[in-house]
């Protein structure tokens, strides 16, 4: 295992600039409500070489505002290639203000296709990564969540039944109680956790978790597999106006309207006849 663990640090130290360049750029810090959801994962040292490859992106930001300002940004950028593939996914969103909500959503994936031989064992080291954060400036009346998950599956190609999957996944909330970020593994993985981390400071929390690991599995009889990796990150901010603020809105409301309705009826009261004469 250990020997696994060195060739996914190696795997990524050497491929990452190549897969993905420079950072994502996220928005600049502030004292605002924030929810971000960022992951990354890398796949190499193949036992087989691929005999199809495809990567996929998408990306959405939904805004909106009645009073105040919120921002998004969604990227996503995957990479394969024979030796090596990988992708990562970012969703960022900041608001400020009385009322308005604000949700990014990005998803990156591979896929890659192998041929394996009859008693022939299908190897691959991997390391993925997911950091969440979530964060308030005004905790009576706004709300912050961030989720995120790495899905790896591997199928038969020609059935497209699941063979093995493991997956790495968390969500944070506030206000709520944090959970740090799981890793869900099967008995064909080895597996390490190099980096776990969950802080809460004030009203911000975050979540990290790196994990770094080799699939390994024998096959009695010829097959084609499908190694399909999907990452998606979200993130949603949002404000409410206060409860007394609406009930103040309805109380004034209701007050010119029964000021309005006496008018009306004061306007339409015919006066009383002046007495006649005797």
């Amino acid at each position: 295992m250990k020997l696994a663990l060195g060739s996914a640090r190696t795997l990524l130290r050497l491929t990452a600039p190549l897969l993905f360049g420079a950072t994502v750029a996220t928005l600049p810090a502030e004292a605002a409500t924030l929810a971000s959801s960022h992951g990354d994962a890398v796949f190499g040292n193949f036992s087989h070489t691929p005999i199809d490859l495809d990567t996929f992106t998408k990306t959405d930001v939904n805004l909106q505002t009645i009073s105040g300002e919120v921002r998004g940004r969604a990227r996503a950028r995957a990479t394969a290639l024979p030796t090596v593939g990988g992708n990562l996914s970012s969703s960022r969103t900041v608001g400020n203000g009385r009322n308005y909500t604000g949700t990014a959503s990005s998803t990156a994936g591979v896929i890659n296709t192998f041929s394996v031989g009859a008693q022939e064992t299908f190897v691959f080291d991997f390391l993925l990564r997911l950091r969440l954060k979530v964060a308030l400036d005004q905790p009576q009346r706004e709300t912050a969540s961030a989720k995120g998950r790495i899905h790896v599956q591997i199928l038969d190609h020609l059935t497209g039944a699941r063979l093995d999957s493991f997956k790495l996944f968390g969500q944070l909330g506030l206000p709520g109680t944090p959970s740090p970020i799981q890793f869900q593994s099967n008995p064909y993985v080895d597996f390490a956790l190099l980096r776990q981390r969950l802080r809460t400071r004030g009203n911000q929390t975050v979540a990290l978790t790196t994990v770094a690991g080799r699939y390994s599995r024998t096959f009695d009889t010829p097959i084609e597999l499908r190694l399909t990796e999907t990452k998606h990150n979200q993130a949603n901010v949002r404000a409410i106006p206060e409860p007394s603020a609406f009930a103040g809105l309805l109380v004034l409301a209701a007050l010119l309207y029964l000021r309005s309705m006496s008018r009306k009826t004061a306007a339409a009261t015919p006066s009383a006849a002046p007495p006649a004469d005797q």
